[in-house]
């Protein structure tokens, strides 16, 4: 059995980052291709996809981007660390899970990869550029720093190896990639002109 994928997504903020930036609905519009590029990756892999959303509010307008087939469920209140427990909480053991907590372009090679570790060790990550982290996996229950995670995004990568360490678990990085925060990064990823 292949892992699950749980992709973690946010409606943008209209005071912050891309939407300050450029506005709310071109930030709308880059989330939708993100999540679409996501899902097809997702597709191509034989990976089984679920969409977790928030706010809760934002159901219908998933639905409407990403059409009746996708499943869609609300993501849960409360850290990021608990939320993510609460995704891959059905997961089926030791066919595992894999969380895609920011939005990336080009997540093709980084699945392949992250499905390919897991047959050898027990969890996976996916470094980005800040320091942060767009995915994280495993073929056994969430440890407990990924419980505690705050926030995906600068210091993540390294609070996430230092639990391994510390709960001795082995485990692989795949590819260092930009995530999506701002509109230079769009920009470098060639998703804004």
């Amino acid at each position: 059995m292949r892992p699950a994928l749980a992709l973690l997504v946010d409606r943008p903020d209209a005071g912050a980052g891309l939407a300050a930036e450029i506005g709310m609905p071109h930030a709308l519009r880059l989330e939708r291709l993100l999540v679409a590029r996501a899902l097809a990756s997702a597709r191509s892999a034989g990976l089984p996809a679920t969409v977790w959303f928030r706010p809760p509010d934002a159901r219908a307008a998933m639905r409407q981007w990403l059409g009746e087939e996708v499943d869609l469920r609300p993501q849960g209140s409360g850290p990021l660390g608990g939320r993510i427990a609460a995704a891959v909480a059905g997961a089926v053991l030791p066919s595992g899970w894999l969380v895609l907590l920011r939005l990336v372009p080009d997540l093709d090679a980084s699945l392949a990869f992250a499905i390919a570790a897991l047959e050898d060790v027990p969890y996976v990550l996916g470094p980005t550029t800040d320091g942060g982290c767009y995915l994280v996996g495993g073929r056994a229950p969430v440890f407990a720093a990924l419980r505690d995670l705050v926030s995906p995004g600068a210091g993540a990568l390294d609070a996430l190896r230092t639990g391994l360490r510390a709960g001795r678990h082995e485990w692989r990085e795949c590819a260092v990639l930009r995530a999506i925060e701002r509109a230079a990064d769009a920009r470098a990823a060639r998703l804004l002109v």
